[in-house]
């Protein structure tokens, strides 16, 4: 799978060195990147995988500099951010990883704001927001992990209301709640009383 990646990758380079003005290309360099990325992760090679997500980030972040209107561009910068703070994340880089997972939200924050969304953006939100939460149990932080998760719950709770019959939105929200209490229970524990979390 790793050879196979790798000779997209380099496909997709030489694509984009015959055009360099064609986004066709420029997204296909991007998704062989993040596919090699994910392939690494898959096999342990964690160090090497954020190298090959942060190549692909810098590219996305170009892409949404020339294009801010462009979806597809910004969907893809937010993926990347994800994938980049998993790897972090699994090769011990937690404060890194916990900075990649707050660029992440602060995206999805703005675009939240906006009337009109694609309901796929609370579901990231919802998953980037889980991850901090948990990053920052891990620090010690576990106000702040609170704060995440929370916030994770809440936009499960929204997905819930948009489309109450949908079994993956359903399955992330519950893992969000179960982090949810396993913190509350550990800041109930450190202080001798029960936490009394506001929703």
């Amino acid at each position: 799978a790793e050879a196979q990646m790798r000779e997209y990758k380099r496909l997709a380079d030489r694509m984009v060195a015959i055009d360099p003005s064609d986004p066709k290309w420029q997204l296909e360099q991007k998704y062989a990147d993040t596919n090699l990325g994910i392939v690494l992760v898959d096999v342990g090679r964690y160090q090497e995988a954020a190298g090959v997500f942060r190549h692909s980030l810098d590219e996305a972040e170009r892409l949404v500099a020339e294009a801010p209107g462009n979806a597809d561009y910004r969907k893809t910068q937010i993926e990347t951010l994800a994938w980049l703070a998993d790897a972090l994340e699994y090769n011990g880089q937690i404060d890194d990883a916990l900075a990649r997972r707050e660029q992440q939200i602060g995206i999805l924050d703005g675009l939240l704001r906006e009337a009109r969304i694609d309901p796929d953006y609370r579901r990231q939100a919802m998953v980037a927001n889980r991850a901090a939460g948990r990053l920052y149990a891990t620090r010690g932080d576990l106000a702040e992990g609170l704060r995440h998760l929370q916030a994770a719950t809440k936009l499960g709770q929204e997905l819930y209301r948009i489309e109450r019959d949908n079994a993956d939105w359903a399955g992330l929200a519950a893992f969000a709640q179960l982090d949810r209490a396993a913190v509350e229970l550990a800041a109930g524990d450190l202080d001798g009383q029960p936490c009394r979390a506001r929703s």
